[in-house]
């Protein structure tokens, strides 16, 4: 019997070309992600995000979790408006569900309460991910930052460090809500081509430029606006972004990124 057979990496690249046209559904709610609501700020969103990645860090958790869950804190900010009292709570569900959605093992809400110091009962989370759910129309298989991370890095063949200091540009990309103006796909991008440029010092490839559909000079804007981001509005005594990255199994990326030990290519 004769087997017709599609190469691993041809199959990925068409269910990423697939993944590009799903994220246009995703794309550049910035605008309009805190205007829709009275009592919640885009610092208060930074603070919520801020600490879910302390939350992820406790449990343990998967990359893609924590950029889905704080995906999904961001389309329901632009759908449902929020009580400042509440935003905890929203950020926690939203962890909860993405975790289920995720991971083998998720987190049982008992251990999302006591994580909250018990601010929350484990109704009052499950009504929020009725609402949650709902707002979102139960489509929560949608495309993130990390999951073109994990491609681009794979088809660049990038070197350990190249990979550990995009996954920390593109986690500080999450503090800030006007990164939700950009496709994922370029922020990942632009991630991966600023961390190989410093640390590797190699340029922008043909095979990166094929693989991920984007020219350099398509992702020069996004990656300006992460440089800007990063050196102008990060307090790492306060990022828990950079504490992460700061530990030696991330070879403290972090550290070395704010100490000049890299230069910015741009």
């Amino acid at each position: 019997m004769h087997t017709n057979c599609v190469s691993p990496e041809k199959d990925a690249g068409a269910i990423y070309d697939h993944l590009r046209q799903v994220e246009e559904e995703y794309v550049r709610i910035g605008p309009v992600l805190i205007s829709a609501q009275r009592e919640i700020t885009s610092r208060m969103r930074t603070t919520l995000v801020d600490w879910l990645v302390e939350v992820s860090e406790e449990f343990s958790l998967i990359p893609e979790t924590l950029f889905l869950a704080i995906a999904f804190v961001d389309r329901y900010l632009v759908e449902e408006e929020v009580p400042r009292r509440s935003l905890q709570l929203l950020g926690i569900t939203c962890i909860f569900i993405a975790a289920k959605f995720e991971e083998i093992y998720s987190p049982q809400i008992s251990e999302l309460c006591d994580i909250t110091d018990n601010t929350y009962s484990a109704e009052q989370i499950l009504v929020m991910e009725r609402q949650v759910l709902e707002a979102l129309r139960f489509r929560m298989c949608q495309p993130t930052v990390n999951t073109f991370l994990n491609y681009y890095t794979l088809v660049g063949e990038l070197y350990q460090e190249d990979v550990f200091l995009s996954r920390y540009l593109c986690e500080l990309t999450l503090l800030d809500c006007t990164f939700c103006e950009y496709r994922v796909s370029v922020i990942a991008a632009a991630a991966v081509m600023l961390s190989t440029s410093m640390v590797s010092g190699n340029t922008w490839s043909r095979r990166l430029s094929t693989d991920t559909g984007y020219e350099e000079e398509c992702l020069t804007d996004c990656a300006l606006s992460i440089k800007m981001f990063v050196t102008r509005a990060i307090t790492p005594s306060e990022c828990s972004v950079y504490e992460k990255y700061s530990q030696l199994r991330f070879n403290e990326v972090a550290k070395r990124l704010h100490t000049c030990v890299w230069e910015w290519p741009i």
